[in-house]
């Protein structure tokens, strides 16, 4: 008898702890959250050093809620291993990226005014992993019937290696790191122009260099060089090199330098040349840098800055103008070019 009231004291007092907990759910919203989402790639293939963006990076942060956005970081994933990163602060400002400047942030939302308090105890909920954590300041309203936060981010990255990647967006708070599942994947090939001489930004490149060329991978594809004018013309892509039905695999190669002018020949100096590659209806569009071997004083190329550059560049005084022998870069060629050469030979 006992017994069988003990048992029945302990249902009665299950049961009204059930209903005391199903009555402060109805009378207490749930916790607040942070939800994060790495945006959509815009495509689900590229090729190598071409550039995918993403839209719609979204950091939301709950009507109730207030977090120290310490920084987010926008990172690029093959399988677990990360390969490429942005990081940068609330407002969209960049702070580090590693390949250098492979990245743009551009804030899509409006952060001039974004609600921030300095007191208070707020629930930092990840509705990613199920994690509670508390803050006592940050960014959001902190009001059970404030509107969602949500600021937005279009990120932009130029791929540096080939395979299958992911990317996930990364907040740090105060004491705590906030993830976003991964992207959909994206697949990054070397698509029809690769294996490029002088390789993507190389330096020390001879001038003019040994070569021009690239590998080109496709079925009766036009190939066409472009290069892009430093000097008569300057801002201007002219074409000085072309094939016609070239198919799997052959290299495109450019060795004529003789006949180019000048444009080939300052020392110390990037230069961009371009590949394009087209079937007739399609086409593919590679650009490439390169920067020179020397100095830009050595007029005349023999790899030291002396008296010999004065001679060469008073040899091309009567010449139409040339910016290679313009060495003080006023628009015209005159003895202050001989004395800027003079006073630079060191």
């Amino acid at each position: 008898m006992l017994r069988m009231k003990l048992r029945r004291n302990i249902i009665s007092l299950t049961v009204s702890i059930l209903l005391i907990l199903l009555l402060f759910s109805t009378l207490f919203p749930p916790f607040t959250a942070v939800k994060l989402k790495p945006g959509a790639p815009s495509d689900t293939s590229i090729d190598l050093y071409q550039t995918i963006i993403f839209d719609n990076v979204n950091l939301t942060i709950r009507g109730p809620e207030r977090i120290p956005v310490s920084f987010l970081n926008f990172t690029i994933f093959e399988g677990s291993t990360e390969i490429a990163y942005v990081k940068f602060n609330v407002i969209g400002s960049e702070m580090k990226d590693s390949p250098s400047n492979k990245f743009t942030v551009t804030n899509i939302t409006d952060t001039s005014n974004l609600p921030y308090g300095s007191s208070g105890s707020y629930y930092g909920y990840d509705e990613d992993d199920g994690s509670n954590h508390t803050f006592d300041y940050g960014y959001g309203d902190a009001n059970s019937g404030a509107s969602d936060l949500i600021i937005l981010y279009r990120i932009t990255y130029t791929a540096q290696q080939t395979g299958n990647f992911t990317a996930k967006l990364f907040v740090n708070s105060s004491n705590y790191t906030y993830v976003s599942g991964p992207s959909s994947n994206f697949t990054v090939s070397e698509g029809e122009i690769t294996n490029p001489y002088p390789v993507y930004e190389s330096t020390g490149i001879s001038r003019p260099p040994t070569n021009l060329s690239v590998k080109i991978n496709g079925t009766n594809l036009d190939v066409y060089f472009y290069f892009y004018n430093m000097t008569p013309a300057t801002d201007t892509w002219t074409q000085f090199a072309n094939w016609t039905s070239v198919s799997t695999p052959q290299r495109c190669e450019f060795t004529n330098f003789t006949y180019m002018g000048n444009d080939w020949m300052w020392g110390n100096t990037s230069y961009q040349w371009s590949v394009n590659a087209t079937n007739g209806s399609t086409w593919s569009n590679t650009s490439y840098y390169y920067t020179t071997t020397g100095s830009r004083y050595d007029v005349s190329n023999d790899g030291i800055v002396n008296v010999q550059d004065l001679s060469y560049t008073f040899g091309y005084f009567s010449a139409a103008y040339d910016g290679l022998y313009d060495v003080n870069d006023n628009g015209a060629i005159n003895v202050q070019d001989l004395s800027f050469i003079w006073n630079n030979k060191t």
